[in-house]
């Protein structure tokens, strides 16, 4: 080899060298090619509900939001219907980080026995459980770390969910500098690339705060619900938590919804009733509050409210409907009942 040879030899292998410092470039792709790429369609598990990326559920405290996950998980494990709409089968874990072994069985055959499944269905094979007393349950210690996560995927790859409750109980808050919105998105940020990664669905189970509205209701900054693919959030109507809506937002979600819903203790389960059932019953609760500010002052039953209200054909409310919302005013407070032998008169409290 010539000295010209080595020289430009050793040339080029300083210019690979110097190269192997340099920051990668970043890649871009001409929006013709990306409309000429034919990506495979959105694949849903519950049709504009629940798709693979990381989900948030949202509720206040004793509102039955780790009832609505079972039902999802049990739904997915059988492939039943849930909202009328058929779930995809596939395995499911359910990673309970406040219930021992026998209190989380005791949910399932609370909810079993209401839905009418044997404890011997074949949907057990395909629901796996981690609880507080679960041999290795250590592992899932706050770190929030996605490896044993990874472990049971490999395993299971015929998996589409994990849910893991609660979220505070999985991953402990991040410290360091920046604002609370970039710490709670970089926390989110490893769990949402897991979940989307493997093509499941990630359900994580939060608190919402007293006051906010929207996804200003979820505790914590807006950096959790920013790294989310699925946003559900369960708001009260009343303290008891019985009846509510469950808002259904997301960058993948075709139709941003709020539902109407009541909690069944006959079915264990959250009954959805739609959009059009809660404009209704919201027209019926003010045309309530209507009927007794005209009457204040005086006791009227529930046939004067009735007659008072606007008669609309169909969409005029039902003495269920109206019994229904007074006795939750009554609880709250906010009406005082009185009886007169079988018959129930109500008059608005004054403030």
């Amino acid at each position: 080899m010539s000295i010209a040879d080595e020289l430009a030899r050793e040339a080029a292998q300083s210019v690979d060298e110097l190269k192997a410092t340099l920051p990668p470039k970043f890649s871009v792709k001409k929006g013709s090619e990306l409309m000429a790429t034919n990506y495979p369609p959105c694949p849903w598990f519950i049709d504009d509900f629940l798709t693979p990326g990381l989900v948030l559920l949202s509720a206040p405290p004793k509102s039955y939001k780790s009832w609505l996950a079972l039902d999802l998980a049990l739904c997915m494990a059988g492939g039943r219907y849930f909202d009328g709409k058929q779930v995809k089968q596939g395995k499911v874990l359910y990673i309970d980080r406040e219930k021992r072994e026998d209190s989380f069985q005791e949910r399932l055959l609370a909810y079993c026995n209401a839905q009418g499944i044997a404890r011997t269905d074949p949907l057990f094979e395909n629901l796996h459980i981690v609880c507080l007393d679960t041999p290795g349950a250590d592992f899932f210690n706050g770190s929030g770390s996605t490896d044993p996560l990874q472990q049971w995927l490999d395993e299971n790859p015929d998996a589409q969910m994990i849910v893991i409750d609660m979220l505070a109980a999985w991953k402990m808050p991040e410290k360091g500098q920046g604002n609370s919105y970039q710490l709670d998105y970089l926390a989110m940020q490893p769990l949402r690339k897991f979940a989307l990664n493997n093509g499941i669905s990630l359900l994580m189970i939060h608190h919402t705060n007293k006051t906010g509205l929207g996804m200003d209701a979820i505790s914590g900054s807006n950096g959790l619900a920013g790294n989310s693919d699925v946003i559900l959030i369960i708001k009260k109507d009343y303290e008891d938590g019985t009846t509510g809506t469950l808002q259904v937002l997301g960058n993948r979600i075709r139709n941003s919804r709020t539902l109407a819903i009541d909690w069944s203790s006959e079915q264990m389960r959250w009954q959805i009733l739609g959009d059009n059932k809660r404009t209704k019953e919201n027209e019926a609760y003010k045309e309530l509050l209507n009927a007794l500010d005209q009457n204040k002052g005086h006791f009227i039953s529930t046939t004067d409210i009735l007659n008072a209200l606007s008669d609309d054909g169909e969409n005029k409310p039902d003495r269920t409907t109206i019994q229904r919302h007074l006795n939750k005013l009554v609880q709250n407070g906010d009406v005082e009942k009185k009886m007169q032998g079988n018959k129930a008169f109500f008059t608005l409290k004054a403030k």
